[in-house]
């Protein structure tokens, strides 16, 4: 999987997820966690958008916000805050 970005593993971990596919949904979303670090960093307000109603995704959203918590001023810049659900904020 190391050829794919940060976008492409998030985008098949949501499309894996829709399938049930359990046991590779697991291993992609180690693989994100772990390899995606500066990609969770840099699209909080994206990542947040595409997971936050998903239950599956409570441990990610949780990771995110804590990666996200020492540069909170680069969610509140980013283009995507504007567009944001407030649900995800409180």
């Amino acid at each position: 999987m190391n050829e794919y970005t940060g976008n492409d593993v998030l985008e098949l971990l949501i499309e894996i997820d829709e399938f049930e596919f359990e046991q590779f949904y697991e291993y992609a979303m180690k693989y994100f966690i772990e390899n995606c670090k500066d990609y969770i960093k840099e699209n909080p307000a994206k990542i947040l958008q595409l997971i936050y109603k998903n239950d599956n995704f409570n441990d990610l959203k949780n990771i995110c916000l804590k990666e996200i918590y020492g540069v909170s001023r680069k969610l509140f810049r980013s283009s995507e805050f504007k567009l944001m659900d407030k649900q995800i904020l409180l």
